[in-house]
């Protein structure tokens, strides 16, 4: 595929090695944005969105659908080959989220914005809760548009969330946003897939800890950890066993890891 006069990027494939997906980053027009598919069995180009939309971050579920960022729409676009058509999960967190391994549910981080606060005759605007927003994880069913909040009713900030390979477990990351338990980095918590059994792995309150990866094995878990408070140390791969236990260093200065097949 020769790209002359765009950047074509991110490529993923799907798990039956018959789809390529990318994004075409225009070099002329910064911003703009779209996914593309083609065929690699017969060249055929898709294109699953509107190509008037913004659109990026490619994701392939098992079963061959294909998930992607809608950000004209704000929403995550949902695309099944078999009858072309797409499905649209309303989101604003600009984030894509994880399939599980059996394509029937996607969680993704979405933003939530308290009710207005109701004060007291003595009460200042200042006196009520700081945080204007925080974020949690919802499972989406997405044959049905059904939505689960896992994160339950708490005042934190969870994101990318990593389901295992037997779709059991999802890793996460989570910031709490009560002012006695804040910390400026996020760490990485386990749960069960409905949200149940939540737990934090680490305990490092100036490292944000981000890209969780699953080994094929579902016993080992690869992750970024970067010091909040240094900004000048270089981000560090670190792998631990899915337990939370034996952590160890693995490179400084890598990013966004990934196991071989």
């Amino acid at each position: 595929l020769a790209c002359p006069n765009d950047l074509c990027a991110e490529p993923i494939f799907s798990f039956d090695g018959k789809w390529l997906a990318f994004e075409r980053r225009s070099l002329s027009a910064p911003g703009e944005v779209h996914v593309e598919v083609i065929s690699l069995t017969n060249g055929e180009a898709v294109s699953p969105a509107d190509p008037a939309h913004l659109t990026g971050t490619p994701r392939f579920a098992r079963d061959g659908r294909l998930s992607y960022l809608n950000r004209t729409l704000q929403a995550i676009g949902v695309y099944d080959f078999n009858d072309r058509f797409t499905t649209l999960i309303p989101t604003s967190s600009g984030e894509i989220g994880s399939w599980s391994p059996d394509g029937q549910y996607i969680v993704y981080p979405e933003i939530i914005f308290p009710p207005e606060p109701t004060l007291a005759p003595e009460a200042t605007p200042e006196s009520e809760q700081a945080d204007l927003f925080y974020s949690h994880l919802l499972r989406v069913t997405v044959a049905t548009n059904a939505v689960q909040n896992l994160s339950g009713g708490g005042l934190v900030e969870d994101a990318s969330p990593a389901y295992s390979p037997s779709g059991a477990w999802l890793a996460f990351g989570r910031k709490k946003l009560e002012q006695e338990a804040w910390t400026p980095g996020k760490q990485l918590w386990l749960m069960r897939a409905d949200g149940s059994d939540a737990r934090p792995l680490t305990d490092e309150p100036f490292y944000n800890h981000s890209a969780f990866v699953w080994s094929p094995d579902e016993t080992l878990m690869v992750y970024m950890r970067f010091n909040v408070a240094d900004p000048s140390n270089a981000p560090e791969l670190w792998v631990m066993n899915a337990d939370g236990t034996n952590p160890r260093l693995l490179v400084t200065g890598g990013y966004l890891p990934e196991w071989v097949p």
